[in-house]
């Protein structure tokens, strides 16, 4: 969720796999976060990315 340049910012990356994943602005994606160590790259600033769990 949020608008942002995706090539260039907001990948999840997946630290029990060593997987970084690029996904366009409003994509969605579930993981089972309790159990998958996670996190974003960080965002250029006036851009917005949401997330939920």
């Amino acid at each position: 969720l949020g608008w942002f340049d995706h090539i260039k910012e907001g990948h999840l990356v997946l630290w029990n796999t060593q997987v970084i994943i690029e996904f366009p602005a409003n994509s969605t994606i579930l993981i089972p976060s309790s159990t998958m160590l996670h996190s974003n790259i960080a965002m250029q600033k006036g851009e917005e990315r949401a997330s939920f769990t």
